[in-house]
């Protein structure tokens, strides 16, 4: 694969995608290409400590508007659901019950869950939640409150060059029983079912109204 030219596109790609999908839609450009980069490449040392499991999740989109992605899902083998939603299917949200999600240090990546509960960033408290996507705010993680008020997320974007998204923390979900909302709060019980993910990567190819999304994931239970 010719990383220099997936950043050389990424670096222009990034501008339309996000600093227009918040703002208009009507995007004209015949291919989008949004990659992750630094963080992602540069952490893949942190989990060569511990085994994992790698999946593609392909979604499609008619638009680059947060609401322009089809919601599309995954489910963990005997776990739960999480939903691929918004900007190129970038962000992540659990549909199964109980289940809620935040973010933890990328070192972090290989710990046991008595120590990665220590260090999440619960979503759902109120200093991490935000505002957005207006229509539930709840229990979703995405880019880290640079163009909006999306709250605590997983990854970074720059605006300015070479505008390209950095993967900075590990995305963890796990499971409390004593859940009443998916906006429910609470520090993460000891012994939870639990599961850390790392995005790799997220692309977007195409034009509106015909976009196609991929992420792909490595993740592992505790």
């Amino acid at each position: 694969m010719n990383y220099k030219l997936i950043r050389s596109i990424a670096a222009v790609a990034i501008v339309g995608m996000f600093a227009t999908a918040c703002q208009k839609e009507g995007v004209t450009k015949s291919e989008e290409v949004l990659t992750l980069n630094g963080a992602t490449r540069a952490s893949s040392a942190l989990l060569q400590d511990c085994e994992w499991n790698t999946d593609t999740i392909n979604a499609t989109g008619t638009s680059y508007a947060y609401a322009g992605t089809v919601p599309t899902s995954f489910t963990f083998p005997g776990g739960p659901t999480i939903q691929f939603e918004g900007n190129a299917a970038s962000f992540i949200r659990p549909v199964t019950t109980d289940w809620f999600i935040g973010v933890d240090a990328l070192e972090n990546a290989c710990e046991d869950w008595s120590t990665i509960r220590l260090g999440i960033l619960r979503k759902n408290n109120a200093a991490h939640k935000g505002a957005a996507p207006a229509s539930n705010p709840c229990n979703v993680v995405g880019y880290n409150t640079v163009l909006t008020s999306y709250g605590t997320g997983y990854y970074a974007y720059s605006q300015t060059p070479p505008n390209v998204p950095v993967v900075t923390r590990n995305v963890v979900l796990w499971y409390n029983a004593n859940g009443t909302s998916d906006c429910y709060d609470a520090a993460p019980p000891a012994g939870a079912q639990a599961y850390v993910i790392s995005v790799q990567s997220f692309t977007v190819t195409g034009a509106p109204p015909t976009l196609a999304n991929q992420v792909i994931i490595n993740w592992r239970a505790l």
